[in-house]
């Protein structure tokens, strides 16, 4: 993963990042009949993250680019967001 900090203050960072993603399913999925998923499937990540003092809060998009279900052809297209708070 390649990142870069757009603002980098005292009080505040505005950060940016992309790189390779790859997600193991360690469960067995649930599959329609006569189609199995893969275990292994890689993407591409773009991330964009706020520092506020000790709050945090990050916007990630997973692009999947493997096929977990060739019958289905579906992909792992993931959005998600985080908030925390670091302790220093």
């Amino acid at each position: 993963m390649i990142g870069y900090k757009v603002l980098n203050t005292a009080d505040m960072n505005v950060r940016v990042s992309a790189g390779p993603d790859l997600y193991y399913n360690l469960n067995k999925p649930v599959a329609p009949a006569g189609s199995s998923y893969k275990k292994l499937s890689v993407g591409n990540v773009i991330n964009a993250g706020v520092d506020i003092g000790s709050l945090t809060i990050d916007a990630r998009y997973s692009l999947g680019l493997s096929n977990l279900n060739k019958t289905l052809g579906q992909k792992a297209n993931i959005f998600s967001l985080g908030v925390g708070f670091k302790f220093q």
